[in-house]
């Protein structure tokens, strides 16, 4: 692949994917559509907000098929585009798949300090957080019902990044080197999903953990929204924090429902018991991700 490809953006309701979209399409003088802004103006004209146009998309498809019709036709273009939509990673299969994900409270944070319009209004930073749950499980439940697909699964995607405190010009630049590395290569099968997380996110799989040294060695992790721990490296999430990074590299071995091992629990299982592990308290005690800067340029 020589040439710029469509880029389609997802990501999680605060997680930044309309500011890291516009920035992107900047970098590269690129066309930029939001198929949110479409769905929002349809909202709009409708009187109703944003959750109440996601529960009505839920028993009429007319929302969403013109959605999906602008999208194609967009992206059956020989112009590069970056779209700002959930799912144009489907809708425009050639394109380069970017989903970014977010700390549910650092997600109720941005809301309410960011969005105030006439579709979306957040009287506090719980009312924020509990209508970005319902907006979640309104969406999962309409594209599963719609498409037969969930997206808010990683495997869906290229690349992933958690924006939880990653400033905006690190997940940016992080999006532009993915991208460029595909740029470079002949043979766009090689991609792989690449995944970036901030290590506090992730949780030890063993009381184990205060005995291990920091090092640089990649963490393999399972994924259970919102929630990730580590399978094995978790030497190498104590390193990164070590280091106060932002973001680290890590291997995503499975994810929700996947079992954890041939014959084992799902992820989900397998997070759920992690929750009441004496281990994981000491290490939200100590590590965990505590009130977190949120950056004011960072929303969507």
């Amino acid at each position: 692949m020589n040439r710029l490809p469509h880029v389609a953006i997802s990501g999680e309701l605060g997680s930044g994917k309309s500011s890291v979209a516009r920035r992107l399409a900047q970098l590269y003088s690129m066309r930029f559509v939001s198929t949110g802004d479409i769905q929002r103006s349809m909202a709009k004209s409708l009187n109703l907000s944003t959750l109440e146009t996601n529960w009505l998309a839920e028993r009429d498809d007319m929302i969403d098929s013109q959605v999906d019709q602008v999208t194609r036709d967009l992206g059956a273009s020989a112009e590069p585009i970056v779209f700002d939509s959930r799912m144009a990673w489907r809708m425009v299969p050639k394109s380069f798949k970017v989903h970014l994900i977010v700390d549910p409270t650092v997600s109720a944070v941005r809301l309410h300090q960011t969005r105030s319009s006439p579709t979306e209004q957040y009287e506090s930073r719980n009312h924020a957080r509990d209508l970005a749950e319902e907006r979640y499980q309104s969406e999962q439940r309409r594209f599963l019902s719609t498409y037969g697909v969930d997206v808010f699964q990683l495997r869906n995607y290229d690349l992933v990044i958690d924006t939880s405190t990653a400033p905006i010009e690190l997940v940016t630049d992080t999006v532009r080197l993915q991208l460029e590395a595909v740029i470079a290569e002949s043979d766009a099968s090689a991609r792989r999903p690449r995944l970036f997380v901030q290590p506090r996110r992730i949780l030890p799989d063993s009381a184990d953990w205060a005995k291990e040294s920091p090092s640089a060695d990649t963490p393999q992790v399972a994924y259970s929204r919102p929630t990730f721990c580590s399978i094995s490296g978790h030497s190498g999430v104590l390193g990164a924090i070590a280091r106060d990074e932002s973001l680290i590299e890590v291997d995503l071995v499975a994810e929700g429902a996947e079992p954890l091992h041939s014959g084992g629990p799902t992820v989900r299982q397998y997070v759920d018991q992690l929750a009441f592990a004496a281990w994981t308290s000491r290490w939200n005690e100590e590590y965990g991700l505590h009130h977190p800067p949120v950056g004011p340029s960072v929303g969507g």
